[in-house]
């Protein structure tokens, strides 16, 4: 079953990841439901109870965001592109982002919600001295996001 995820720093938004294959949205009263496999027709759709009533806003993966961010995250000056970086390392470093997506992007990276693994694109070596390393590697992998819908609470 999927989770419905806060971001805190965005308030009312929340996400749910699903497979970069999920297609056919469809809010019924409190439920999100739609086909996490298109291509295999056998497969049956997912719900996920959100619990409250909500938009569907849009979908997020590694190369691209479906709806405009720009309403949703903290601006500075639209006309020097200073928007809010959400990461915890950027508050204390006063860090900005040069725009909305960036700074959308920061945000779900401040409750650990990447799709690029933070160690590298390649596996380390698995000799005994990296078995940490190697494992540490693979936790990032497997918790990366594909894709995830995203909805703001109404």
């Amino acid at each position: 079953m999927k989770t419905l995820i806060p971001i805190p720093e965005l308030p009312n938004v929340y996400v749910v990841k699903v497979e970069l294959t999920a297609d056919d949205f469809n809010v019924t009263g409190n439920s999100l439901i739609y086909d996490p496999n298109p291509n295999n027709a056998s497969e049956l759709y997912d719900i996920v109870d959100v619990g409250f009533d909500f938009q569907l806003l849009g979908f997020v993966t590694k190369d691209e965001i479906s709806f405009d961010v720009d309403p949703y995250v903290e601006c500075f000056s639209r006309e020097l592109g200073h928007y809010r970086n959400y990461t915890i390392k950027a508050q204390i470093t006063q860090t900005i982002k040069q725009n909305a997506v960036d700074s959308f992007r920061s945000a779900l990276a401040s409750e650990e919600i990447t799709f690029v693994n933070p160690f590298g694109e390649t596996k380390p070596m698995s000799f005994d001295e990296y078995a940490m390393e190697c494992q540490t590697w693979q936790t990032a992998e497997d918790n990366l996001a594909q894709k995830l819908v995203v909805l703001i609470k109404k």
